[in-house]
């Protein structure tokens, strides 16, 4: 990290890839830090980031180059929203290293480690799309042609659009057979058996691709395929055990019934909640949880019924079952003859 923070503003991709590569790398090891180390890690991070915005390798970075910095990530990245001047302490109107590591600094403290480093590793997306690097993405086809990801703080805001569940069977359909994907999940009863596209469930889905796929920003599935918060119109409870193929053609299904659009999200759990930081979504008190506040903002909810009926069995699909049929149900009909 610290070599390649020394270069010179290369010209060639591959060399501009490597400084974005570095930069990464930089913030997924300042995830596990803390105290000093975590400063340390910054001032790297911070080296790094201004050799890339150095783009006419000056040794400071002008407004010319802060302004098209920000064009690139500050509306997906709030923290990058912010007057860079403000940092320029010596009035030259040009930042310094130390100048840029200060605001990096603060906006750290600002946001917390967490927020702060997920926006970090959106910035790196966004540049090596800017750039258009010829590094692979193995999971480029999951999101549009010209997607990104974004950033989406409220968990219940976090719905998944059918045709960004079609893209992922795609996915799934590209990779399965070819790469012989087998089932690895402890405690399952095919552990150790072929998979296919027909058979596999989000256990091995999110083995498979949800956490391989967002393992370097550390974010829900939603966030790395959607460009801003999609609210849900339909929650949906089911059973993580049915194949990922049946559950969506339900949802194909239930679309048409309902005469939907291809721009109403549904709210999955699997893809809603953060699966490498699953406790800041689930409370001792269900009310609070992620579920709860998901189904209160929709306008209905959806009951995937598994072949076997095992979403019954299970205590959260009997919980939204209820809460949907009962609680909610009723606050809306006393909400409707008060109106009336």
């Amino acid at each position: 990290l610290a070599i390649v923070g020394r270069l010179p503003f290369p010209k060639e991709p591959w060399c501009i890839g490597l400084q974005i590569g570095a930069l990464k790398t930089g913030l997924r090891w300042m995830h596990g830090q803390t105290g000093w180390k975590a400063l340390k890690g910054m001032v790297k991070v911070s080296s790094v980031l201004f050799e890339i915005m150095d783009t006419d390798s000056s040794g400071f970075l002008d407004r010319r180059e802060c302004s098209k910095f920000q064009e690139i990530v500050a509306s997906k990245c709030p923290l990058w929203d912010t007057d860079l001047s403000l940092y320029d302490s010596d009035g030259k109107r040009r930042l310094s290293k130390d100048e840029l590591n200060k605001f990096l600094c603060v906006a750290y403290k600002t946001y917390g480690k967490r927020e702060f480093l997920a926006q970090m590793i959106l910035v790196t997306e966004l540049l090596k799309f800017h750039i258009e690097t010829s590094e692979p993405d193995e999971f480029a086809d999951l999101r549009e042609k010209d997607g990104c990801g974004c950033i989406i703080r409220l968990t219940e805001e976090r719905g998944v659009l059918r045709s960004q569940l079609a893209r992922l069977c795609s996915h799934i359909q590209r990779r399965c057979k070819r790469e012989k994907w087998e089932d690895t999940c402890e405690g399952s009863p095919t552990v150790g058996q072929r998979l296919t596209t027909q058979t596999i469930n989000l256990y091995q889905l999110v083995d498979k691709v949800i956490r391989p796929a967002t393992e370097a920003r550390m974010c829900s599935y939603v966030e790395y395929v959607a460009e801003g918060p999609q609210h849900p119109r339909w929650f949906v409870s089911h059973w993580w055990g049915e194949p990922v193929a049946d559950f969506v053609a339900c949802l194909n299904q239930h679309s048409k019934d309902r005469e939907l659009s291809e721009l109403d999200p549904y709210w999955v759990c699997a893809y809603a909640n953060n699966q490498w930081d699953l406790t800041s979504d689930l409370f001792e008190d269900p009310s609070q949880s992620s579920f709860r506040r998901a189904m209160e903002l929709a306008e209905g909810t959806v009951s995937v019924l598994d072949r076997d009926a095992a979403c019954y069995s299970r205590i959260w699909c009997c919980y939204e079952v209820w809460v949907s049929t009962s609680h909610l149900a009723c606050a809306e009909a006393r909400s409707t003859k008060y109106k009336k």
